[in-house]
């Protein structure tokens, strides 16, 4: 049963939280600021990870000034369903579209003031045992 299980829609908030606890989210996208001349070093590239006790947090990687937004309330003033996806909307400048894709990916779209910082896949990574006993 669980391998025929539609990822993209979810019912509950808490729902959504149990796919994403104990994962760490890694991928490459695309941005609004992007080079004209991509090359791999500059390729987007953002971290996602939901942990209990800490929160949700996300940040770009590889760059002089991350971005990062992180919170730790799952509430209607924050989070809202929209027919296949979540919504985050964590300040008023920033606002973060999750869709996931199946049991180990996820479709992320970061829309930011006057810019997209991010828009593209993650991969979910398992945490080690290292990281579960101690993280």
């Amino acid at each position: 049963m669980e391998e025929n299980r539609i990822y993209n829609y979810f019912f509950s908030f808490e729902e959504f939280q149990a796919y994403l606890e104990g994962k760490h989210f890694l991928g490459l996208g695309i941005s609004s600021q992007q080079d004209a001349n991509p090359s791999k070093a500059n390729i987007p590239k953002v971290s996602l990870r939901y942990d209990p006790k800490k929160g949700l947090l996300l940040k770009t990687l590889g760059e002089k000034e991350p971005k990062l937004l992180q919170a730790n309330e799952w509430s209607d003033s924050v989070w809202e369903r929209k027919e296949d996806l979540f919504e985050w909307k964590p300040n008023e400048t920033d606002l973060v579209y999750f869709q996931a894709l199946d049991r180990n990916r996820l479709h992320l779209h970061w829309k930011s003031n006057l810019e997209i910082p991010f828009s593209g896949i993650l991969d979910s990574k398992k945490k080690g045992l290292w990281a579960r006993l101690f993280g």
